[in-house]
């Protein structure tokens, strides 16, 4: 629903990304009236209306990207994920 419909759909999305001198900072609020089972993060897009034989996303370089799967089982989720100079990511939900 939320990528081919062009109506809003119920679900928010708040987030803020903070750039500090040795890290960075991305909190997400996400509020539903929906329980949320699960939220992926870090994965594949489902572009739907663009051939997919000419773009390329950081998630094709498995080993440099994070793949996280939440169980949430909530209509309110918060997720921090805060990443320092290397590129280490420090995940809260």
């Amino acid at each position: 629903m939320l990528i081919s419909y062009k109506k809003g759909g119920p679900i928010f999305l708040k987030r803020k990304i903070k750039v500090m001198e040795d890290k960075f900072v991305i909190e997400e609020e996400i509020n539903s009236p929906y329980i949320i089972d699960k939220i992926g993060i870090g994965v594949e897009n489902p572009y739907i209306f663009i051939p997919s034989s000419r773009y390329f996303q950081i998630q094709d370089l498995k080993d440099s990207f994070s793949y996280h799967i939440l169980e949430v089982n909530n209509k309110f989720i918060k997720i921090r994920r805060e990443y320092d100079g290397e590129g280490k990511e420090k995940l809260t939900y």
